[in-house]
């Protein structure tokens, strides 16, 4: 019953606060008297919208206008339009500097954009200052094979290895990150963990599944 508590802090910090809720409620119903009883209530009050309506619409309509930008940036991402994805992620990260994930996005864009050396010296930088920052290391990877930095590689490589995400997104880009560095065995064994059903609309996750069973 503990997963439930933990996987609904996990959401949280994600910022999927819909997922954050429901996992936090599985485990008051299921656990009321568990050992993280008190911290689940707690996390379900952090979440709880009504108490404070104005901010909380405020919130609401910012979350709204985060998934637009994101799900656009998304679309030219998939479709490796990366100066139209750079464009809409510099807007976000401006717009709402607390979704880092933008800023991965943004590194990942550039360096495919041809601006290698300002993507990587971004990430890196971004890794310094948060050292569990999972997307700094599969973006790493991806940048480290192409520019042929071996030993940087196999370290990252390690560390990858004995990382298992929560969320279907962060699977996926965990398979495809194994996928881009030639590692096919590794990743099919992550795509083979996937919910198909999540991923529809996801070009990436056919041109790397059907790329690893070819190889």
């Amino acid at each position: 019953m503990d997963c439930y508590y933990l996987i609904a802090n996990n959401y949280a910090h994600l910022g999927l606060l819909q997922d954050a809720t429901k996992y936090a409620e599985l485990y008051v119903e299921k656990a009321p008297d568990g050992e993280f009883a008190e911290e689940a209530i707690g996390l379900l009050n952090v979440l709880d919208f009504d108490e404070e309506e104005e901010e909380d619409e405020w919130a609401l309509e910012e979350e709204d206008d985060v998934l637009i930008y994101q799900e656009t940036a998304f679309y030219h991402l998939e479709r490796q339009e990366w100066q139209e994805a750079i464009a809409l992620l510099e807007e976000m990260i401006t717009l709402f500097p607390e979704f880092t994930q933008a800023r991965h996005e943004y590194h990942y864009a550039l360096f495919f954009a041809g601006e290698r050396e300002e993507a990587i010296a971004l990430e890196e930088k971004y890794l310094k200052e948060h050292p569990d920052s999972l997307f700094s290391y599969m973006n790493l990877a991806v940048f480290y094979y192409h520019e042929n930095e071996v030993k940087m590689l196999k370290h990252i490589i390690s560390l990858l290895d004995h990382t298992f995400p929560i969320h279907e997104q962060q699977k996926l880009r965990m398979a495809t990150t194994f996928a881009q560095i030639g590692l096919y065995g590794k990743a099919l064994d992550r795509f083979k963990q996937l919910n198909k059903g999540k991923l529809r609309g996801h070009p990436s996750y056919y041109r790397w599944y059907s790329t690893c069973y070819y190889f």
